[in-house]
């Protein structure tokens, strides 16, 4: 719903808003000396005549400037504004916010202004780490036609009507005290008299409304409000291209904000929230590298608990699903967190010890031909179980395989293989994994991605049919799906059912109810009724309805762009599902 528009009273120029998330480890800024301020019963005022609005390219020339916070006389966080250059999307003016001694920004605003100054949009990028109930965010704002639309995790959603002249309100988070000042400077709320700065809040999700009134002192010019009085220092003669703002002070006299210079900007955060990860306390990683004759070697780690006693236990291997991860479930250039780490540390703490690496081409691993296919991947999975067979504590007989999504299928394929002497795995944990061959599955993705255009529809189904029979023949496809020919023609020849029939092994199936990639009826249906039929594989299988492809929870409609929201976690019901079951009926774990 958008939001209704601005009264016409004055709102509050500087207020306090709630906390963003802080962590994370990035360079800071350097404070200096501050810079003299003057007193405000020195200063002679006289009414200030229109100013003409500096341009963006000088507030782009001026060095960084910092502003320490104020609070009962000291200094609780530091405000860093500095101008980031020109980008593809306008030129960027970013705030920081510091808190004191901090090693990253609470959080960094990027607002995007065209060549005349105009708002077009903003990103505000909140720090996060992997682990906490915080986590890193980057939320996008677009001015628009029809107002201010944040997107936030795929969602796209208005939040503020356009202004009178067509214009978007600008997005300021708290203490941005730097890109207010910039604002006046470039006219805005400072180009007639009465006009007001209209901004948007995203903590709060407020717009608001700030009018000031401008007096000539003798060293600059005052903007004042009712709630604050904005200092601006420098040669009034020359309109605002050579006024900075000084410091800023309340109703009462008591100073807000205080100019501190820094020598330089400090590191910013990155644009696409990256996950992290923390070795918990209690766990401890062996580093490994997983060799094979003409395949690239894959780095990885076994992991265990710190304080593990027994001589000989199980061990665990995790298969990724399609598309590149690292070994914790990171993809590659995305803020997506697929949460394996959750899992592999878990089954850890258990008792086992688990073995998880980064894809061919991930993380620490080395790529390899460029032409791969899907059985090379299930050559990479099947060396780390044979890697994991030989470690010394890792008891043969007990080796645990763990797949999601495509995944899943892998470790079907090599349930009914050796693992060493003979011996095959000792259970299979099967989590969004699908029982159809992954043709079908596409064409339900065609038809949920074209559900609204009956037309587009049935010609996107014909085409990618067209598509896929071409490369079950072995000729050659379109250009655009030319380099995964091989990997999708050796996927298709796979039959999930058929292979799972093969396994003796016990077979924990997992699904979310909220999956829109994996089917909870024509996927999970036919695996549950494999492992629930009297003939082998023995095993049980659960839904979990309002659980995603991730196995997080998802209380609206599941969508790509949710994944990358770093702040949910895999469910803990499906840590402990995995648990009990290889307790109680792989009975792999220790006593």
């Amino acid at each position: 719903m958008a939001a209704p528009m601005p009264t016409s009273h004055l709102r509050r120029a500087v207020r306090r808003s709630a906390t963003v998330a802080l962590v994370g480890m990035v360079g800071c800024a350097r404070p200096t000396r501050p810079t003299p301020t003057v007193a405000p019963a020195e200063e002679d005022r006289t009414a200030a005549p229109a100013r003409s609005p500096t341009s963006v390219a000088a507030l782009c020339d001026e060095p960084p400037r910092a502003y320490a916070v104020i609070r009962d006389g000291r200094t609780i966080e530091r405000a860093v504004r500095f101008c980031a250059g020109r980008t593809a999307r306008g030129y960027a003016l970013v705030h920081q916010l510091w808190p004191t001694d901090a090693q990253v920004p609470d959080h960094e605003l990027w607002v995007f202004v065209g060549r005349s100054g105009r708002f077009k949009g903003a990103e505000l990028r909140r720090s996060g780490i992997v682990g906490t109930e915080r986590a890193p965010v980057t939320i996008d704002f677009r001015a628009t036609k029809r107002g201010l639309e944040r997107t936030l995790h795929g969602d796209r959603t208005i939040v503020a009507e356009p202004l009178p002249d067509g214009s978007s309100p600008w997005v300021l988070t708290r203490h941005a005290i730097g890109l207010r000042a910039w604002m006046i400077r470039l006219g805005v709320g400072a180009a007639a008299p009465g006009a007001p700065q209209v901004t948007y809040a995203p903590e709060t999700g407020e717009v608001l409304e700030v009018s000031f009134e401008f007096e000539s002192t003798a060293t600059g010019v005052v903007a004042r409000s009712p709630t604050a009085t904005l200092h601006f220092v420098g040669d009034p003669r020359a309109g605002w291209d050579d006024l900075v703002l000084d410091r800023v002070d309340g109703p009462q006299g008591r100073t807000l904000y205080r100019a501190e210079p820094i020598e330089e900007a400090a590191s910013v955060l990155p644009h696409v929230p990256e996950p992290t990860y923390t070795l918990p306390a209690d766990l401890a990683v062996e580093p490994v590298r997983i060799d094979g004759e003409g395949a690239p070697t894959l780095a990885g780690e076994f992991v265990r608990r710190r304080d593990l006693r027994a001589r000989r236990t199980c061990g665990a291997v995790f298969a990724s699903g399609s598309g590149p991860q690292d070994r914790y479930g990171f993809v590659p250039g995305t803020s997506i967190d697929v949460g394996s780490h959750e899992i592999t540390d878990a089954i850890a703490r258990a008792g086992c010890i688990v073995l998880r690496f980064d894809d061919r081409g991930t993380g620490e691993s080395q790529r390899g031909p460029k032409d791969v296919g899907y059985f090379d991947e299930v050559e990479d999975v099947r060396r780390a179980v044979a890697t994991l067979a030989r470690h010394p504590r890792v008891d043969p007989r007990r080796v645990v395989l763990v797949g999601h999504s495509l995944g899943g299928t892998t470790a079907i394929l090599l349930g009914d293989e050796p693992v060493a002497r003979g011996q095959r795995p000792a259970a299979l944990v099967l989590m969004a994994t699908t029982g159809r061959n992954l043709r079908s599955v596409i064409e339900d993705q065609v038809r949920a991605l074209y559900a609204d255009d009956p037309e587009r529809l049935e010609a996107k189904l014909a085409e990618t049919r067209r598509i896929h029979e071409t490369i079950v023949r072995g000729e050659t496809p379109p250009p655009n799906v030319a380099p995964a020919a091989r990997w999708m023609r050796e996927v298709f020849s796979v039959d999930p059912l058929a292979e799972l029939r093969r396994v003796r092994a016990p077979v924990l199936v997992l699904q979310g109810g909220k999956d829109f990639q994996v089917h909870p009826e024509r996927d999970f249906g036919p695996l549950r009724a494999a492992v629930e039929a009297p003939t082998p594989p023995p095993g049980r299988a659960v839904l979990f309805e309002g659980l995603d492809h991730l196995f997080k929870p998802e209380p609206g409609v599941s969508t790509v762009g949710h994944y990358g929201d770093l702040s949910r976690r895999v469910a803990p019901e499906v840590v402990e599902t995995i648990v009990a079951f290889l307790r109680e009926e792989a009975r792999v774990l220790p006593d």
